[in-house]
């Protein structure tokens, strides 16, 4: 039979743990290694002579409300680590997993806003890096690609895949107080992401629309596919301005290695760099991301939406010119590594019509825009080519409004223009 304990011990036992791991992270901050750091609180955790399965939802919320009186004893990762305890998850991954986003924000502080946004920098932006590392392991270890039996909000059909890098980084914004809002393409509707158990206090708050596995179309060869994630400052993206109010972005990509290009702008100041993320690190590869200036080496052209071609003598036109003036062609078929390949070239051009025939298919609010933020603040441009007007000029009404898209370097992109009369 289960032996229920009082409350009073509940709560000396959770008092204890603590204030042995505030001790171990105080520890860890005047010099102790990291694993010791991290055995230390591993212990602690062990002297609760709970189990989580022992404790009710109600029993554990009553113990995270006396924590929360006694918030001045520890810092939001022992309080994270605490409710993970309660909540019945493994403890010892989560308290490997609480190190990690300090670990990346760490390594990447100088890079970010820190001052202005505290919570964007320390919590949002890591915890999501942290994300795509873990969207990364699911997928080399997901052997075999399947339909998962069920369809998004827009009539998709989901892969297995689709499903667990959803709830993957849907995890990540659960542990974020700042983010108050998410939506994605797979569930494309602005809910609540806040929690009582961890409280926003930072004045910040911020609603993030992402598109969980972009390409999933050439997952099953092999090919490199990625993630992408725009952050937004406020409570929703929709009837906004995203040229203003959509502050940062970020591009993952999972080939051969995993990395991702962040994007930030505010204040009048752009930011992209590029960062490797391993399950044990992370490292900055490039601080400054840009587009180069002429003359260039070498040109890249990645025509997608083929079809169009057949309809739309102007864009038969120009790719016949991109193949007569000797551009060399970058298309794989996945938006994220085409356009990052660009990125790290500093030089190309993407180019995605629409005609009656060939209809858009890109998300305005979960691919164009946080695409068209990082290549600007890359110093390139991104424009929808029905209109000639930037992708980050208009304000997005609905989740499921759709565009094409030229963007690459500015004179490639102008160039475009002028073929297309726009």
């Amino acid at each position: 039979m289960c032996v229920v304990p009082s409350l009073a011990s509940v709560f000396e036992n959770v008092f204890t743990i603590t204030c042995v791991v505030h001790q171990a992270l105080c520890n860890r901050e005047s010099g102790e290694s990291e694993k010791k750091s991290t055995n230390r609180r591993v212990r602690a955790v062990e002297m609760m002579s709970l189990r989580p399965t022992s404790l009710s939802s109600r029993l554990a919320s009553r113990c995270l409300h006396l924590c929360q009186k006694r918030q001045y004893l520890f810092d939001r990762t022992s309080f994270l680590c605490l409710y993970y305890l309660l909540s019945g998850k493994d403890y010892k991954k989560i308290l490997t997993m609480a190190d990690q986003p300090q670990q990346i924000y760490k390594t990447l502080q100088d890079l970010l806003p820190v001052k202005s946004n505290p919570s964007l920098s320390t919590s949002v932006i890591p915890s999501l890096l942290q994300s795509i590392q873990k969207v990364a392991e699911t997928l080399r270890s997901s052997q075999t690609i399947s339909q998962a039996g069920t369809a998004n909000a827009f009539g998709d059909d989901q892969l297995n895949v689709d499903v667990q890098a959803e709830n993957v980084i849907r995890e990540a914004l659960a542990a974020c107080p700042a983010v108050v809002t998410a939506s994605s393409e797979e569930d494309p509707k602005e809910v609540s992401t806040t929690s009582d158990a961890v409280p926003n206090d930072s004045g910040e708050e911020y609603t993030v629309a992402f598109d969980p596995l972009d390409g999933s179309s050439i997952i099953a060869p092999n090919w490199t596919v990625g993630t992408i994630i725009g952050i937004w400052e406020g409570s929703s993206a929709l009837n906004q301005s995203p040229a203003k109010k959509q502050i940062a972005s970020i591009l993952g990509v999972f080939g051969p290695r995993t990395t991702a290009i962040v994007a930030w702008r505010l204040h009048g100041i752009s930011v992209c760099f590029e960062i490797g993320l391993s399950s044990t690190s992370c490292e900055i590869v490039r601080p400054d991301v840009k587009f180069t200036s002429a003359p260039f080496k070498t040109r890249y052209f990645a025509p997608a939406n083929l079809r169009a071609a057949a309809e739309d003598e102007r864009y038969s036109a120009l790719i016949s010119k991109y193949v007569s003036e000797k551009y060399t062609l970058r298309y794989s078929g996945g938006l994220v590594p085409d356009v990052v390949h660009a990125l790290v070239k500093g030089h190309g051009v993407y180019v995605s019509p629409v005609t009656e025939a060939s209809k858009a298919k890109l998300r305005r609010l979960y691919e164009l825009a946080p695409l068209a933020l990082i290549v600007e603040c890359a110093g390139g441009r991104a424009i929808d080519p029905a209109t000639g007007k930037d992708v980050l000029e208009t304000s997005i009404l609905d989740e499921d409004e759709r565009g094409g898209l030229v963007c690459g370097t500015r004179e490639e992109v102008d160039r475009v223009c002028e073929a297309f009369g726009i």
